[in-house]
């Protein structure tokens, strides 16, 4: 059974379910990677990333090594329950794949395994926050829920990115802090109001308002002057977002 592109993205999204055999064992599953159905390839792949077993990891790197899109993402998405940091390593390389469902796959990846198992590997963060870069906006997106998931850790790291020359890059940097959504981050955001670019401060505005939190309210007065009527429009919605939990 050769399967298509779609079918695999709706099992990756829950939409397909499928009727897994959890009585198999680890052996039986690894032995399943190798099948040329790629139907059984892909139940292997589910069932394997269920195990608390070494060989089940080792059977899913192996994986990685060998199959293609789209199932290449499905094996990635094996390997994000697991709790050794020692996977951080051989997924890194993945982030720069040609199939952008896998490159998403691994952020989310290192990013779990990274929280759950609170190795926030300096490189690694710098790896995932240059996706930011990529053209692709779902890859931007999972770079916003994976810097939630890191935390605070991540905003010494944010530097290149809170002064890059590019205002979209600042922008997205803006959504990031957001996600994060410690103290710092809401300061380093307030200060992103008097950012150059227009995008930029507009962004910051809105983003305020959605945080919900009241101390940014004499920043968002402040907003309401600026000479560029997005931002001042912006600011006046976060304002009443704020007010209305008053």
């Amino acid at each position: 059974m050769v399967l298509n592109r779609q079918f695999t993205i709706y099992i990756l999204q829950g939409r397909v379910s499928m009727n897994l055999d959890r009585t198999k064992s680890v052996e039986d599953l690894v032995n399943d990677i190798h099948s040329e159905d790629e139907k059984t390839r892909l139940m292997a792949y589910a069932l394997l990333g269920e195990k608390d077993d070494p060989r089940a990891i080792e059977g899913l790197l192996a994986a990685l090594e060998t199959e293609q899109p789209p199932l290449k993402s499905i094996v990635v998405l094996g390997l994000r329950g697991y709790t050794d940091e020692r996977h951080i390593e051989p997924l890194c390389k993945y982030l720069q794949d040609e199939d952008k469902m896998t490159v998403c796959n691994t952020i989310e990846a290192l990013s779990l395994i990274m929280r759950r198992t609170k190795s926030y590997n300096p490189v690694v963060i710098k790896l995932i926050l240059n996706k930011l870069y990529d053209d692709d906006n779902n890859i931007k997106s999972q770079v916003l829920d994976a810097l939630g998931r890191i935390g605070e850790v991540a905003i010494p790291y944010l530097g290149p990115f809170i002064y890059n020359h590019d205002n979209y890059i600042r922008a997205w940097t803006v959504l990031i802090l957001s996600y994060i959504g410690t103290e710092e981050a809401e300061a380093i955001i307030v200060k992103m109001l008097k950012d150059r670019s227009a995008r930029v401060r507009q962004t910051a505005a809105k983003i305020l308002g959605y945080m919900l939190r009241p101390n940014v309210i004499p920043f968002l007065l402040e907003a309401r002057n600026d000479e560029d009527p997005d931002v001042r429009e912006a600011a006046n919605h976060s304002l009443e977002l704020l007010r209305g939990r008053e």
